[in-house]
């Protein structure tokens, strides 16, 4: 079988995902494998028809599929995703229907669902016979088990191409056909927001789109202006390189506008608003550059205390995993999640009101200091991150080793709850007697309810 590799990596022939893919050649040479790394060469693919027809013309003779990327910032890089767009707008994905497709990553496994979630999306849209994933941590090539189950996960896909298998469709089409031309009414008040930096990050600021109209009508619930940055005017040289220079000092590589804009503008910000408009199953390839290249700050999350919230003209609705991700996005910057307001709805009056109501949200939460308590999506990832730098990601990672030491990050480690380790060796030794045992989960229930309920009756709590 002819196999078609295409890598997300900006590394190319560095990439560490392309060493398993590597490995499964050198245990499979009965097959033909042809990579491409579009995510290092982006830029001349977009410049140079002739290089992306002879992808195409790569697909279109293959048996299959293999999408190859490390995971950044919750989903594909910026490289790749700006590919699958130029599949669209070059009318290519007669090529991909019908051919067999798997995904493998590589990370430290912060968010890879809905990364994978996407590309599987993305395959489905294309009408392939997307099979399965393989979802890598970085470093699983020196185990021996690990390695078993990427031969064994290879071995099967390749069972299933040559028996041409039925593949089931997870993902059905979006339809756009709800979305009506909005037509925003006049704002009957205006929220006073004299002392608040409110920034809406846009992709394109077309007044006569949906989007524009949202984005005109979010600002005009204001008494003063709010400041609306086109992202595609933005000081960016290209997408993050994952050189991970950054790690020492928070410095990115890049010597254009970008870190200042993040440092200044998006720093001092009260509120964030990001408008953008749905582009296969995410926003555009440039937002995606947004967010890869504000990674110059690691593993931390910069944009602390932030009301955030989104304009979305598309099907979001029909999206689950772009919703999951923004809201694990603005919980990941300790941050507190607004709304969605998107143009699905065909009732441009209520579309009026849920603007003005995030807008007026938006203020009084950045007054009162209110932060949506965290979820997983939070608690999950920062535990992660927390291992991770503390251990193999230190000494590349030190800048982020140091903001964790002086925020008490490490604090979190539960052999460092002095409290806590007293208390469990005392009772595990206690529970060792079949008397002790019973009498102590009879009453564990009503002892762990006693303080909480003290403090919730407690008037002056």
């Amino acid at each position: 079988m002819k196999i078609t590799i295409i890598s997300g990596s900006p590394k190319g022939e560095k990439s560490v995902t392309l060493q398993y893919l590597l490995y499964i050649q050198k245990h499979n040479p009965q097959h033909t494998f042809e990579t491409f790394h579009v995510g290092q060469t982006i830029k001349s693919i977009e410049k140079n028809k002739p290089k992306f027809d002879e992808i195409i013309e790569s697909v279109k003779t293959s048996d299959a599929v293999f999408w190859i990327t490390p995971i950044f910032y919750f989903l594909i890089p910026s490289q790749l995703k700006r590919f699958i767009e130029l599949i669209y707008e070059n009318k290519a994905e007669d090529a991909f229907k019908n051919k067999y497709a798997a995904a493998v990553s590589t990370s430290i496994r912060f968010f890879d669902t809905t990364a994978h979630n996407y590309l599987h999306a993305v395959c489905d849209d294309l009408k392939m016979k997307y099979v399965n994933f393989n979802s890598l941590d970085m470093w699983d090539m020196f185990s021996g088990s690990k390695r078993k189950q990427l031969r064994l996960f290879a071995e099967n896909f390749f069972s299933i191409v040559e028996n041409k298998e039925p593949v089931s469709i997870q993902y059905p089409p979006l339809s756009t056909d709800k979305i009506k031309a909005y037509t925003p009414g006049e704002a009957k008040s205006k929220v006073d927001n004299s002392d608040k930096k409110i920034v809406l990050l846009a992709d394109g600021y077309n007044k006569n789109t949906n989007l524009g109209k949202m984005i005109s009508r979010f600002s005009d619930s204001f008494t003063n202006d709010i400041q609306i940055v086109d992202i595609n005017q933005l000081d960016m040289k290209g997408g993050c390189l994952s050189c991970i220079r950054c790690g020492y000092d928070n410095k990115c590589i890049y010597t254009d506008g970008f870190t200042d804009f993040w440092k200044t503008t998006m720093k001092n910000a009260d509120i964030i608003i990001f408008a953008g408009e749905i582009r296969d199953r995410y926003l555009s390839a440039q937002f995606k550059m947004v967010f890869d290249r504000s990674f110059f700050m690691n593993h931390t999350p910069f944009l602390i205390g932030k009301q955030m919230g989104f304009i979305i003209s598309g099907p979001l609705g029909q999206i689950a995993n772009l919703n999951y991700l923004f809201s694990a996005y603005v919980e990941s910057q300790n941050s507190n999640f607004l709304d969605f307001i998107t143009d699905e709805e065909e009732d441009s009056k209520l579309i009026d009101s849920l603007i003005d109501t995030m807008a007026d949200h938006s203020i009084t939460y950045s007054n009162q200091g209110y932060i949506r308590p965290h979820t997983f999506y939070k608690e999950g990832g920062m535990k992660i991150f927390r291992d991770d730098v503390y251990g193999r990601l230190r000494f590349t990672c030190q800048a982020d080793h140091r903001w964790y030491k002086d925020n008490g990050i490490y604090d979190t480690f539960p052999q460092r709850n002095k409290f806590v380790n007293r208390m469990n060796r005392k009772f595990m030794f206690l529970t060792r007697f079949k008397s002790i045992r019973e009498k102590v989960y009879r009453e564990v229930n009503t002892e762990m309810l006693r303080p909480i309920h003290a403090i919730a009756i407690d008037p002056d709590k």
